[in-house]
């Protein structure tokens, strides 16, 4: 299940699923309940206007970036770079579009946003990889999970240089965080070798 535009599709049916069954419910209720029809009917009506406003809310949610951890193999395709805001107490983050690699090593031809955290390293790479997609180069990406977040997330840095605390602050830190790493496609479209 790695199409993006399955999980739509099945979530999308999820929430008409869930819509259904609070329909049933309620209407079994008014069925069997001694309410007034004037109540069973405003409770009807408020269900249904409830049922249309939420699912609107849903739809207008899909285009919104992911938290998801990034694949581990993809095409970069595009990066925006939110730099932390101390003064408004603003992580910082990274919104970057990518094209997870298929079974066949290529991409899938299903972009992608993803929201990772903000890094100053992260952000360098972002800025080099942009000028070479500029240049009209492919740039594939590999994420790979940081092994320092269970360390540091249980308190223990005492293998941890300053620089990379400061860059991956607690508030970043979740079971999502990874190390990107970006560089030039080779001229064949297809990803380089897996590290």
């Amino acid at each position: 299940m790695d199409d993006p535009s399955l999980q739509m599709t099945i979530g999308l049916v999820g929430v008409a699923a869930a819509y259904v069954v609070l329909a049933v419910l309620l209407l079994s209720v008014n069925v069997a309940s001694r309410w007034l029809w004037w109540i069973k009917s405003v409770a009807i009506v408020v269900t249904a206007l409830f049922f249309v406003q939420s699912y609107s809310s849903v739809a207008g949610l899909i285009g919104w970036p992911t938290n998801d951890r990034l694949p581990d193999r993809f095409e970069f395709l595009w990066a925006t770079v939110a730099e932390p805001n101390k003064f408004f107490d603003v992580p910082g983050a990274v919104f970057i579009w990518v094209d997870a690699f298929g079974a066949d090593d290529a991409p899938n031809g299903t972009p992608r946003a993803y929201r990772v955290p903000y890094s100053r390293a992260l952000s360098d790479q972002i800025a080099a990889a942009e000028a070479l997609v500029r240049e009209g180069k492919a740039v594939a990406g590999y994420a790979r999970p940081l092994p320092m977040v269970a360390a540091a997330a249980a308190g223990d840095t005492r293998d941890l240089g300053q620089q990379r605390i400061n860059e991956l602050r607690p508030a970043n830190f979740t079971e999502n965080a990874v190390e990107v790493l970006l560089e030039e496609m080779q001229p064949t479209g297809r990803q380089p070798p897996a590290r």
